[in-house]
Formats: structure tokens, sequence, C-alpha cells
């Protein structure tokens, strides 16, 4: 029983190993197209764009398929935060709106493949600054 747990614990940690390594291959990603690009603020825009639906679209459940996420009603207020901060350009409120997003990550990140949108908005946020430095 013992070499079951362990065998099952050690398959466990592996799984996490493998899905941080995705998370900071996205990171590692985003970097490189902010650097080559040198507008991390556009990547920062489609990002938004594709994972919280800003672009108006009817509901239509055939696209749904189509998008990173698909947020549920409650999780449309922070979505729409985020928009309404990126639309004005306003560094304090897109960090403000980014960070208050952060806040909500739960233990649940560990078995995710791709880092939460908000966080990449926010490593692409810092890029922004160290490049226009």
């Amino acid at each position: 029983i013992l070499t079951f747990v362990g065998a099952m614990l050690a398959q466990l940690l592996g799984q996490v190993m493998v899905m941080w390594l995705s998370r900071r291959r996205e990171y590692y990603a985003d970097a490189f197209a902010a650097y080559a690009t040198r507008r991390p603020e556009s990547l920062m825009s489609a990002l938004a764009k594709i994972t919280y639906r800003i672009q108006p679209t009817r509901d239509n459940a055939g696209l749904k398929s189509l998008y990173i996420a698909d947020p549920a009603p409650p999780e449309r207020q922070n979505v729409a935060e985020i928009a309404k901060a990126m639309g004005t350009g306003s560094p304090e409120l897109i960090e403000g709106s980014i960070h208050n997003e952060i806040s909500k990550s739960s233990v649940f990140e560990l078995f995710m493949t791709h880092p939460l949108t908000a966080k990449r908005l926010n490593e692409l946020w810092k890029l922004k600054k160290e490049i226009d430095a």
C-alpha cells in the first residue's frame, strides 16, 4: 500500500511540474513577443480580446469554442473592469484592475496548463514599463 501511495504522489507531483513548466513557457513566449515587437501593449490588447471577449459579439454557443475563456456572469464584472481600464490607457486603472483579478487566484492554478490571463497581462505590463524606460 505504501508503494502505491508513493507512486500516486509521484505521479501527482510530476503532473504539477509539467503544468508549471507549461505556464512558464507561456510567460517566456509572451516576453519574447514583447521584446520582438517592442509593443507589449498590443499583445495585452490582443490577449484581453481573445480571453475576455472584449469585442462585442452576440452570445452564440457555436463561437464559445473559439475563445480561451467564457466568463460566467459573476466574473463578467471583473472582465469589464479590465477591458474598461485598458480602453482608458490609464496606468493606475490598468494596474488596479489587473491586481484585483490576480487577488482572486486560487490553488487550482497549480493544475492549469496556462497562467491566469490577469497574471500574463501583469507580466506584459511590467515588460512595457521596462521597454519604455
